[in-house]
């Protein structure tokens, strides 16, 4: 769901851009058909109303723009033209001329070149990255044009972009033979133009809808053509991909040219960990970004204390992760710290940041015990490779604070939530609930810290994992004991109130209100049917299966064959097949329930 609301908000600069280049009744008949297939999709329903809303500002604005002209009354007697040659240079009629209405007649696109960062125009609304320039292709290019798919083929988007219209205004084909070849000559120009513009649109629709293999059907060619933004395409192609360093690479050039572009580029440095580079970037254009990921590269706490935040960060010592917390430091200590850095030259100020971090207990121990957290889950799966994706954690201390961020972000209601992952822009947020020592962590900020840096780890390598595996494991993970120099996971909570073990040996023994899943369906479903069927007794279930399986040796195997065949993209039943057929269902099932039943808490 998330995004779908990401790409809501990122629809808007590239809407409005597509009215700047006279195409915003194309526009708004796309949006219509994207409108009716996320009314189709399940996890569009929250974004819904928010496109909607989006639809109804996007047409009042159209419609605001064709209305521009005084209405004539048909009635009056028109007053005589006073110049029998035509308008004159300053009368209204000339006015009328240098500015028509290019929602009327959708006129060819004969654009300027792309302009420098300085004379760059602001895209409208919330979220602006760079609005898309025109590009005469006419000019650009002298080959034949780039042949479109054919019409049995399936497009890219059900959003494809048709030419324009001819005008209303439009002179008459000529009647000779000369002038018809000349004509003809400015239609293959025009078709050449068209149809390389296309693809390119196409493709950015198709990135932007997911539809990967149109994405590289429209790549290969973009390639095939030489077109000037077939890097770009293949950027977007390898961001798809999970081969960000190499996204980064190729969409730089074009970050100036459309809004998915840019979007995408910044969110591929922030992910391999070009945080100063994509600060730095935001900040020179801070009117060109999405607000959500502005807000998320530049941390919770620059809002409040933009020189003290810088103190609040770091990356941790093995490189994994970025960290920002104010855990352990008052409001008042911030602003006495913020007024310092602000009183200090500019050496003094970075001496200052530095000697603050290394006094961060906080800081440093979350650093720490990120590093600690992706270790046990490389050693678990046996990934001894290192990975380029740097996720970023976000601490808060007060749950105020924590519940202000999350309204920023439009995350929804975080009530009764200590953490949460978005997956979208690879970043956990949560809050410490206890009280601990200084360089400590609470135990339920600990279990919420490991189970959701579990969901930021697994997406690192899968983009989707059945929930048995993506939940239990997360679980499995959750209950753990993390000391100044160690960390131990795995551990069985106590038989009290709605512990894991608790819900699963009621169920088992019938003492519950429900029954569980046999295994065979418990790694069958799907996200939807895992939460909409008594969840707490199914991610009680998801636990306790892997921590059966994590027992052991072979079980152990299990589980990263399991995750192997997640990243080769096998089909879940398939996976299923090939991970456990070797072991009878029923004792499987047997197995499992007798381990369950013999668990003893930590």
């Amino acid at each position: 769901p998330e995004q779908y609301h990401a790409r809501a908000r990122a629809l808007r600069p590239a809407l409005f851009a597509r009215l700047e280049r006279g195409q915003g009744q194309r526009a708004l008949n796309e949006l219509d058909v994207l409108i009716a297939e996320w009314t189709r999709e399940p996890d569009a329903a929250d974004a819904l109303p928010e496109l909607e809303a989006l639809r109804a500002d996007f047409a009042a604005e159209i419609e605001r723009r064709s209305g521009g002209a005084p209405k004539v009354d048909p009635e009056a007697t028109p007053e005589p033209d006073p110049s029998p040659a035509g308008p004159q240079p300053g009368s209204d009629a000339q006015e009328e001329s240098d500015d028509p209405d290019p929602l009327a007649s959708e006129p060819d696109e004969t654009p300027e070149p792309l302009p420098s960062t300085a004379t760059l125009p602001d895209a409208p609304g919330p979220v602006q990255p760079d609005p898309l320039p025109d590009r005469d292709f006419a000019r650009e290019f002298k080959e034949p044009a780039l042949p479109l798919p054919k019409a049995s083929d399936p497009p890219a988007s059900d959003l494809a972009v048709e030419p324009p219209p001819p005008t209303a205004d439009a002179p008459p084909p000529p009647q000779d033979g000369g002038e018809s070849q000349a004509g003809a000559g400015q239609a293959s120009e025009l078709e050449a133009e068209v149809a390389r513009s296309t693809a390119f649109e196409n493709a950015l629709l198709a990135f932007a809808a997911e539809k990967d293999p149109d994405l590289v059907r429209y790549s290969d060619a973009l390639d095939a053509a030489k077109d000037p933004l077939a890097g770009a395409v293949r950027g977007l192609v390898a961001f798809r991909e999970g081969r960000f360093t190499e996204a980064y690479g190729l969409l730089r050039p074009a970050i100036r040219v459309d809004t998915w572009l840019r979007d995408t580029y910044l969110r591929s440095g922030m992910f391999i960990g070009r945080f100063d580079e994509v600060r730095a970037d935001m900040l020179a254009n801070p009117d060109d970004v999405d607000p959500t990921l502005r807000t998320l590269v530049l941390g919770p706490f620059a809002r409040t204390y933009p020189l003290a935040a810088q103190a609040l960060e770091r990356v941790t010592p093995k490189a994994h992760y970025r960290v920002m917390t104010d855990l352990g430091l008052t409001h008042q200590a911030l602003e006495d710290l913020e007024r310092k850095l602000a009183e200090a030259s500019p050496r003094a100020r970075e001496t200052l940041l530095e000697r603050t971090r290394k006094k961060h207990l906080a800081l440093q121990m979350l650093a720490q015990t990120m590093d600690k957290a992706y270790a046990a889950y490389d050693k678990l799966f046996g990934i001894d490779r290192p990975c380029e994706i740097v996720p970023t954690v976000y601490l808060f201390t007060d749950s105020a604070d924590f519940a202000a961020f999350s309204r920023r972000l439009e995350v929804g209601s975080t009530e009764n939530t200590l953490g949460y992952y978005l997956p979208y822009y690879r970043v956990l947020v949560f809050y410490e609930e206890g009280e601990p020592k200084p360089g400590e962590l609470s135990l339920e900020t600990q279990d919420t810290l490991m189970h959701e840096t579990f969901h930021q780890w697994l997406h690192v390598y899968v983009r989707d994992a059945p929930p048995w595996f993506n939940e239990g494991l997360a679980e499995y993970f959750g209950h753990c004991r993390i000391g100044r120099s160690s960390l131990t996971y795995g551990l069985v909570p106590a038989m009290t109130g709605a512990s894991r073990l608790a819900n699963i040996r009621d169920a088992l023994t019938g003492e519950g209100y429900y029954e569980p899943w046999q295994v065979k369906r418990l790694i069958s479903a799907d996200h939807a049917g895992f939460m909409s069927s008594h969840p707490g007794l199914n991610y009680a279930q998801a636990w306790s299966f892997v921590h059966y399986l994590a027992s052991s040796s072979q079980g152990r195997d299990r589980l990263r064959a399991y995750l192997q065949g997640l990243r080769a993209g096998d089909p879940q039943e398939a996976l299923n097949r090939r991970v456990f057929g070797d072991v009878p269902a029923k004792s499987l099932e047997a197995d499992w329930r007798t381990y369950v039943l013999k668990l003893k808490p930590s």
